[in-house]
């Protein structure tokens, strides 16, 4: 085994413990382009710019064919809050909706919320509202017709 080979599986190793402590998906990637590139220079003497071009290659390859693959998985993982599932129900305003005022309140499930219209239309205290989405700790609502 040459030496070369030797330094492609120490940046193999550099890139596998850089991700574990990231843990971003940053530098695995590279780790698979090194251990390709450090298995064809244990057989075939290559140039370095042919040795950089593989790594780059397989790099790119890895995280083209795999990157898609683990973010659904780890998309998957992730689970509604409470709050998530307020979108899509019906409130009453508590307090009327005034976006360019900064107010408006409404109820839902007897808990209290800040509001805010989604279209900037101010709403009456007592209309209903459908909840559109959330934004921080408001929710932007727009009047039931």
């Amino acid at each position: 085994m040459s030496t070369v080979s030797f330094v492609w599986l120490g940046i193999m190793i550099a890139a596998i413990i850089f991700e574990a402590i990231t843990v971003q998906l940053v530098s695995v990637w590279f780790a698979g382009g090194a251990l390709v590139t450090a298995i064809v220079t244990m057989f075939v003497d290559l140039d370095i710019w042919a040795q950089i071009l593989i790594f780059v290659a397989v790099s790119l390859l890895v995280m083209i064919i795999a990157r898609p693959l683990i973010n659904d998985r780890l998309n998957k993982q992730k689970q509604p809050t409470n709050a998530d599932s307020l979108v899509g129900r019906i409130a009453v305003v508590d307090d009327d909706i005034d976006n360019l005022n900064g107010r408006g309140c409404v109820k839902v499930n007897g808990s209290a919320w800040t509001a805010r219209s989604a279209d900037g239309s101010v709403i009456p205290r007592g209309a209903n509202v459908r909840i559109n989405k959330i934004e921080g700790v408001k929710l932007i609502v727009s009047q039931e017709v």
